[in-house]
């Protein structure tokens, strides 16, 4: 048996008309059901004429004579052994079987069901699904199901029922037109018949195509709900205003406590009522359908739609469904009700990520309604931090002092963690911490706003403690969004700490779970965009690096000037030209001023600018920037690495020598990549003053210091020498090897290695040999030419113009 059921309109008998004209009607006893057949004798007198009409039995077939009064066991036995009897196969269909109520019809196609001869095919179109035992036939797998999603047209065939009606419509258009009417076959054909018949402008058609429109109000009144009882018909009215309902929402807007039973029962007849959702508890009213029922409840009942949409904000709120909550509050048009649900849970929304939701709620409720509230005022500011907005945060803020000892706890926590949050995003100082022990987000928010005090003073290791714990609090909470703003403190603290591993890592996992949420844009993600972008340039990954550098400059807040000179930093080391990076970054540091920064910041800012100017000559400003970054940061070991880099540019080995021991010695800002600079010079020198031995140990150091974060980036900026020293080691580093392999590599730059094809390769490891160039054609098995033409190759690949310079380079490049 084959059931084809969907509400009206959907095409099921257009469906059944095809399908027997393509597979020939022959064969096809077709029954349209009405009114009129839920009279057992009528309905039995039909199904025998139809089967009579396509099979042409014998003159002896029981289909001849049709008893009067006949039983409904009696009409499917003698139904049953006369196709039997037949020599071909029989497909029963009958249409709008919906229409069948008669309890002794129904059984009697259950019995012919029951009792089905195998020459016999049931087909049963209808609105809903007949009470005919269907799970027992799904079961054995001799039910075919063809549903209202089977019947629902995609965009692809819109447009061609579009363009066979005449109808020309961009793709924009249709899909549009797809979605209003929800792929519903009779509303997209209405919709084509009024465009063709009226000739309106397409696009000013489908923004105002609804349920309204004559054509389809016609349609829905004459085929849906003109069956319907008036109370029905008033239930839809009243759910209406709501895209989906549960039987209990529908209880609260309709005021009758059988909603459940109506919901059921309009999804049985099939009036464009589904259920929807995991567990099926929703029921979602077909667009169209609504749409028109909506406009018949503001003609039948002015203003009642408002008063529904502040009851269903109520429920939804009760339900925890914060968002719809806020949907239905604002259509309400009541300022009231907006502002009753954003001071219960317009703090858990900002919290969640969902700023969008309270600042048009702000916007509707009206600058009277949250001036005149002080909890309002408050959740306005942060809504605009949140945003990137300082100035009018600031503001909100500051409007919020004289009604600071009204406010409750949580309250007064917020406003202390939102002066703080404000102060610390400008780089000033924070105000006094919040002295309340608050719970749910807002103490995720304050071990937030801990960790932050803990970096400004530069106690990475207690601050990333702190945040891991605010973390997980925030994650327990669901507060994922303060979740991502503990992950984007943490690869600061790991940046502090020189953990650049976890720097990179939690950098990474703050900006996916933004992707995942949509929180892309916000302007507080600049932290994690700089780490990461940190993280890539020290590998030695410059096009990421700068990537993500401009991506931090394009949603930073303009007013956070410190954030603004770190990005110019990333980008200018990202550039190799160091004329242009020479006057960025002295722009960049003129451009801070006064501006508030952390010493690590100064110091790293600092030693780019420097070494950027040492290259170039430019003793005078380079002893301007070890001034100012004197200033900023103290006597730190950043500070002594800059002068043994100018000594030993000086050739002033001994003075160079002499820093590097007081930079050793001195507290370093900059953890791990200070030292690590500080062993590469120290190699260098000892190379150049002949100490093979104690350079070999300081490259040893630096590779141990670098490996486990993959720091590349230092070795690119080392000396000639100690790149020489590298590749002649390559092999005596044990289980640094393979990083030493990859940090040769990446002081070469560009080496031409992997333009040599393996062939190069194999002619180059011979080139080192004493070897003629005939005796490696020898071993090689091929001729001299061939050799010779590989040789040309490597020469031209690598630059070079002799085999001993070929050596030279492959082994400076790592090739060799």
């Amino acid at each position: 048996m084959t059931i084809i059921s969907a509400p009206a309109g959907h095409g099921k008998t257009l469906l059944l008309a095809e399908w027997a004209r393509r597979t020939g009607i022959a064969d096809k006893a077709w029954v349209s059901a009405d009114g009129g057949d839920n009279d057992p004798d009528r309905f039995f007198a039909t199904v025998f004429a139809a089967v009579r009409a396509c099979a042409v039995p014998p003159p002896e077939s029981l289909l001849w004579s049709v008893p009067a009064a006949m039983e409904p066991a009696d009409f499917a036995a003698r139904l049953a052994d006369a196709v039997d009897e037949l020599p071909g196969r029989i497909c029963l269909v009958v249409d709008d079987v919906h229409e069948i109520a008669d309890a002794r019809c129904r059984h009697a196609i259950e019995l012919l069901i029951r009792h089905q001869p195998a020459n016999l095919r049931l087909v049963l179109a209808g609105r809903s699904d007949p009470p005919l035992p269907l799970a027992r036939l799904r079961l054995h797998g001799k039910l075919g199901e063809v549903r209202a999603r089977d019947l629902r047209f995609s965009e692809a065939e819109a447009r061609m029922l579009f363009r066979q009606a005449g109808v020309a419509l961009e793709a924009g258009q249709v899909a549009r037109l797809v979605e209003k009417t929800g792929g519903w076959a009779a509303g997209l054909r209405l919709a084509a018949r009024s465009l063709r018949d009226t000739g309106d402008d397409p696009a000013g058609f489908v923004t105002r195509f609804t349920g309204d429109d004559r054509a389809v109000a016609d349609y829905l009144v004459s085929e849906v709900l003109t069956g319907l009882p008036g109370s029905a018909r008033e239930f839809l009215r009243a759910v209406s205003i709501c895209d989906e309902v549960t039987p209990a929402l529908g209880a609260v807007l309709s005021g009758r406590p059988d909603a459940a039973e109506i919901l059921v029962e309009l999804e049985q007849e099939g009036s464009l009522v589904t259920r929807v959702g995991v567990g099926r508890h929703w029921y979602r009213t077909h667009p169209l359908l609504r749409s028109y029922l909506q406009a018949e409840l503001d003609r039948l009942h002015p203003g009642a739609a408002a008063r529904l949409h502040a009851v269903a904000a109520a429920w939804l709120a009760d339900d925890r469904q914060i968002g719809l909550a806020f949907t239905h509050a604002a259509r309400s048009r009541e300022p009231a009700v907006l502002s009753r649900l954003l001071g219960r849970y317009g703090l858990d929304l900002l919290l969640t990520g969902d700023h969008g939701t309270v600042l048009r709620a702000l916007e509707l409720a009206g600058p009277a309604e949250v001036s005149g509230s002080a909890r309002l005022t408050l959740l306005s500011a942060l809504a605009h931090l949140e945003t990137g907005d300082l100035k009018t945060a600031r503001a909100r803020l500051a409007e919020t002092d004289a009604n600071a000892g009204r406010l409750g706890a949580e309250a007064t926590a917020v406003r202390r963690l939102l002066a703080s949050a404000c102060a610390m995003a400008t780089g000033e100082r924070p105000g006094q911490a919040a002295d309340v022990q608050p719970a749910g987000g807002v103490a995720a928010w304050t071990g937030l706003d801990r960790g932050w005090r803990l970096l400004h003073e530069n106690r990475p290791r207690e601050a990333e403690a702190g945040l891991r714990q605010a973390q997980e609090l925030a994650r327990g909470y669901g507060t994922d969004y303060l979740a991502m703003h503990c992950l984007a403190a943490r690869s600061a603290a790991a940046w502090l700490d020189g953990d650049y591993a976890t720097m990179s890592a939690t950098s990474a996992e703050s900006l996916a779970l933004a992707q995942d949420n949509g929180w892309e844009s916000s302007p507080w993600l600049t932290t994690s965009r700089i780490t990461k972008a940190l993280g890539h340039l020290l590998r030695a990954e410059p096009e990421d690096a700068l990537d993500l550098a401009r991506a931090a400059r394009n949603f930073a807040v303009p007013a956070q000037e410190a954030l603004a000179y770190v990005i110019t930093v990333i980008e200018v080391l990202c550039n190799g030209d160091r004329v242009g990076a020479a006057r960025r970054l002295r722009e960049a540091r003129n451009r801070l001023g006064d501006a508030p920064v952390l010493p690590a910041v100064a110091a790293a800012g600092a030693l780019a600018e420097y070494r950027c100017l040492l290259a170039l000559g430019q003793d005078v400003l380079a002893r301007e920037v070890l001034t100012w970054a004197h200033a900023r940061t103290g006597a730190v070991a950043e500070l002594n690495l800059m002068t043994a880099w100018h000594r030993f540019a000086t050739e002033d080995f001994d003075g160079a020598r002499q820093a590097l021991a007081c930079a050793s010695a001195a507290p370093e800002l900059l953890k791990v990549l200070t030292p690590l600079e500080i062993q590469l010079l120290t190699a260098a020198v000892s190379v150049r003053t002949g100490r093979r031995t104690r350079a070999i140990e300081s490259l040893g150091e630096a590779l141990r210091l670098a490996a486990p974060a993959r720091l590349l980036r230092p070795f690119t900026q080392a000396d000639r020498a100690v790149r020489l020293l590298l590749v002649d080691q390559l092999g005596g580093f044990d289980r640094l090897d393979g990083f030493a392999r990859e940090a040769s590599r990446a002081m070469c730059g560009e080496d031409g290695g992997g333009l040599l094809t393996d062939r190069e390769h194999a002619v180059l490891g011979w080139l080192a040999s004493p070897q003629s160039l005939e005796e490696l054609a020898d071993s090689l098995s091929v001729s001299v030419n061939t050799v010779k033409t590989h040789v040309r190759a490597i020469y031209t690949k690598l630059g070079v113009s002799s085999r001993r310079a070929a050596v030279t380079t492959a082994r400076e490049r790592g090739l060799a």
